[in-house]
């Protein structure tokens, strides 16, 4: 399963007050995304560590469960 994603880069003070109403609302350069999984954020989250990706601390949890179908 993919994830619509937004990402935007800035420091903690302009993240705070980041607007998602439109591409220059909060004036932060975002692109917007699709069919991101899970492994490609935890392998993102390994990059921005400046890391190897180890599944013992960059697995994300599951948020919900996966049993049955659509």
């Amino acid at each position: 399963m993919s994830l619509m994603t937004t990402i935007f880069v800035a420091d903690a003070k302009d993240a705070k007050g980041y607007d998602c109403s439109g591409p220059s609302a909060s004036g932060i350069e975002r692109v917007d995304l699709g069919g991101l999984t899970n492994l490609d954020f935890e392998v993102l989250w390994a990059i921005l560590e400046g890391e190897e990706w180890t599944p013992e601390k960059h697995v994300m949890p599951e948020i919900g469960a996966q049993e049955g179908s659509w």
